[in-house]
């Protein structure tokens, strides 16, 4: 029995020396030099990631107030009786059986849109379906203010004119 009782405190001996290094070497890793710059290391990472979400965070929030802002100029623009009637000028132009107001109704639509894109942000041109349409338009328009020559059809104008009414009702102010 003796021997069991001196096996039991031998392995209780093992077992709480065991212990005892265990706790002293986890002791002496956290305050070693290594474990200090292991959490220098997280703790880097950990700032600069935390940097990079605000700035993402701001820079989603500057976006989403500078759409909302251009909403806002939209909604405006719709509201605004002086771009129908504008543009009512430009249908009655383009009724007309001359062709210098052929070359007016043109010009006027290039500064109706140029106004709207103003008061809404240039940026809002990159949305546009039809873009190749308008480029033809504003090459008519260039070319009319090139030459005040330039013979310029009823098909042309009502082509140009029309461009610039689906890139307006694009914009959402027509």
């Amino acid at each position: 029995m003796n021997s069991y009782v001196t096996y039991e405190k031998e392995l209780l001996a093992q077992a709480g020396s065991f212990f005892t290094d265990l706790f002293n070497d986890v002791v002496d890793f956290f305050s070693s030099y290594k474990w200090q710059e292991i959490v220098f290391d997280l703790r880097s990472v950990f700032i600069s990631a935390s940097i990079v979400l605000l700035a993402l965070i701001i820079a989603v929030f500057i976006k989403s107030t500078i759409a909302s802002r251009k909403e806002k100029k939209i909604k405006e623009k719709k509201k605004d009786k002086g771009l129908n009637n504008k543009w009512e000028k430009i249908e009655k132009e383009l009724k007309t059986e001359t062709e210098e107001n052929y070359k007016m109704a043109i010009l006027d639509a290039d500064n109706l849109y140029n106004e709207v894109l103003k008061n809404i942000g240039r940026d809002a041109e990159k949305n546009l379906e039809e873009i190749e349409d308008l480029k033809m338009a504003k090459k008519i328009k260039s070319n009319i203010l090139e030459d005040r020559s330039l013979v310029v059809s009823k098909k042309d104008a009502t082509t140009a004119v029309g461009a610039y009414r689906r890139a307006l009702k694009d914009l959402g102010v027509l």
